[in-house]
C-alpha cells in the first residue's frame, strides 16, 4: 500500500509541475492540454478512492 501511495504522491507532483509549466500557445494547444490534464486528474482522483476503498473493507 506504501508503494502505491508513493507511486500516486509521484503522480500529483507530475501534474502540478505540468500545470506550472503549461505556457498558453492558443486555443488548440490549451484544449489539448486541458483535456489531458483533465484525464490525469480524474485517472488520480480514482485510484485515490480505489485505495481509501480497499483501506476501509
Amino acid at each position: 500500500m506504501e508503494n502505491k501511495l508513493s507511486e500516486l504522491e509521484h503522480k500529483n507532483i507530475k501534474l502540478k509541475k505540468r500545470l506550472v509549466d503549461y505556457k498558453n500557445n492558443g486555443n488548440q494547444k490549451w484544449v489539448a492540454f486541458r483535456d489531458e490534464f483533465n484525464h490525469d486528474m480524474e485517472e488520480l482522483g480514482e485510484a485515490l478512492s480505489d485505495l481509501t476503498i480497499k483501506n476501509v473493507y
